[in-house]
This record gives structure tokens, sequence and C-alpha cells, in this order.
């Protein structure tokens, strides 16, 4: 966990932007939000509302996070927690994409934290993101440091605290795409 201070965006080509942030404690968020990661079930509880949703689909409704996508859907919601339903084990590497991304995502969101779709690494204490739309080579840039010494922080989601001041961020998940 890293407190957040804005700097200007440093733009490369408008395909992304850089932030700093400096180093700090969160004490509940980690913990907060592997619990709420953790699968509780392979199957979707009757009537949780997938239902609801075509294949390819998500939903966000500030109470509950829904997706359905060809062989696996994903419920979530505070109350009940996660469940995960692989329906065709050839889909296991996409489903566990989403879960790293979006699901965490929906999951920081509903708790009143802020994710980014930023990858990071961190420099003399203070965390370094890069944000961009898919492709724009957040994943690739911070790979690319990381090999020549800096030490990955996150990949594709990073979440702000907005309510600490200065922000304060968490890593997503640390593995590279």
């Amino acid at each position: 966990p890293h407190k957040m201070s804005l700097l200007p965006p440093i733009r490369r080509k408008d395909t992304f932007s850089a932030m700093t942030a400096a180093a700090a404690t969160l004490p509940d968020a980690p913990e907060t939000l592997a619990r709420a990661r953790t699968i509780r079930a392979a199957r979707l509880p009757a009537g949780c509302g997938i239902d609801e949703l075509d294949e390819g689909q998500m939903s966000f409704d500030g109470t509950r996070f829904l997706l359905r996508e060809r062989g696996f859907s994903i419920c979530y919601t505070q109350a009940e927690g996660l469940y995960a339903q692989l329906d065709d084990p050839g889909q296991r590497g996409r489903m566990e994409l989403f879960l790293d991304g979006s699901v965490h995502a929906a999951i920081a969101s509903l708790a009143g934290l802020y994710p980014l779709h930023a990858s990071a690494v961190t420099l003399n204490g203070h965390v370094i993101a890069f944000t961009g739309p898919a492709g724009a080579g957040k994943s690739t840039l911070c790979a690319a440091l990381a090999r020549r010494g800096l030490p990955f922080y996150a990949d594709d989601t990073l979440v702000i605290d907005p309510a600490r001041a200065p922000l304060a961020c968490l890593p997503g998940h640390k593995r590279l795409k």
C-alpha cells in the first residue's frame, strides 16, 4: 500500500500518462480486498440475476457485479461474496484474467475504492503508474522498467483510496499478463 500524490500527466504520443505515489500504510484495505476475492463456490447461487444477462455482458449496479462470458459466469455482492462458475475448462485462463481485472475493479469500487486501468512500478519509495487504453503499452513499459531494476507493483489494475490525503494506492495483481 502506498500514498499517492498526483503529478501532471506525462504524455507520450497521447497513448498513456504517468503519476507517482509516496510509500505509506493502509491497514485494512488489502485484507478486505483479498477476502472479497476468495471464491465461495464453483456454482452461482440460484436467483443471483445472471439469467438476466446474455453471453458477453456484465452488469454493475452499485450493489452487485454480474458477468456472463462464453464458458463461465461470475457473481459478486458484498453480502454474499464472490461466486465463479466455470462451465468450459478451456476458458479458465480467460476467467482468471477477468477475475484479476474487471472483477477486482468492481469489488474495489463496491468497497468505496477507485480502480484505475493502470500498470505500475516503484522508484525511491514511490509508485509510478501508467494509465492508458488497452494496447497502449502499459504492461510492456512496466516489464521493461522491471528488467532495468525497478520493482514491479501492479499490472492492469491499480486501486486508489480517495478517502486518504494524499491519495493511497493498492496494487491489483503483480503478474504481467
